[in-house]
């Protein structure tokens, strides 16, 4: 993760869940990440097609030009980037997974800004997650982002993170009080490859 936003929540949400797969959705304290608020988001899973925003910060509103609240996640992507992630939120909900996603945010004269967002899940009783928590940073902030709209979204890159090393199905984890920490694993798809990455031996792991 390179943006300090994005690392700020990480940081928050892996506290709040105290070593189980998710924390649930009534541990969020907003308060507790204020700074950041403006950048954040939370999402609704109404079913595997919808990821409604129920909050999104002010500074997306005004960088993307458009009210999110009430809007469906998924409807902000083309076709082929919908399909892939659909494909990652599914991941999330059913292994409690971390997305994290770069795209490219344009407006209608063709000029772009690289955005990094990550998505962490939420849990809704015992086995459901229902909720997800995220944020959108852009790496920059030319003079166009905020004047003129964002027309499309490109996705060029994304990853699922599992802080505990390791892919936890729901049912599992439920069994599960203290989960060993193996290091963090990652597993990364670009350009049609996929590949896991796990952090350790002499390398140094990296936020």
């Amino acid at each position: 993760m390179k943006h300090r936003t994005s690392q700020i929540l990480f940081d928050y949400w892996n506290m709040a869940r105290h070593g189980r797969s998710a924390p649930h959705r009534f541990e969020i304290e907003p308060a507790r990440i204020g700074p950041i608020l403006p950048e954040t988001f939370i999402l609704e899973r109404i079913n595997q097609q919808t990821f409604r925003f129920r909050l999104a910060g002010t500074r997306l509103c005004e960088q993307f030009h458009q009210e999110f609240r009430g809007r469906n996640f998924l409807d902000l992507w083309d076709d082929s980037d919908r399909i892939t992630l659909e494909r990652q939120f599914s991941s999330m909900c059913h292994d409690c997974a971390v997305m994290m996603l770069t795209f490219e945010a344009v407006n209608g004269a063709g000029a772009s800004t690289t955005f990094e967002t990550v998505i962490f899940p939420l849990l809704h009783g015992q086995t459901n997650v229902s909720r997800a928590l995220g944020a959108m940073s852009a790496a920059e902030r030319p003079l166009w982002l905020g004047r003129d709209p964002v027309v499309a979204l490109r996705l060029s890159a994304h990853e699922l993170l599992w802080p505990d090393g390791r892919q936890r199905p729901l049912p599992r984890d439920l069994l599960q009080q203290a989960p060993l920490n193996h290091g963090s694993s990652r597993l990364v798809q670009q350009d049609r490859r996929a590949f896991r990455v796990y952090e350790g031996g002499l390398s140094k792991p990296k936020s």
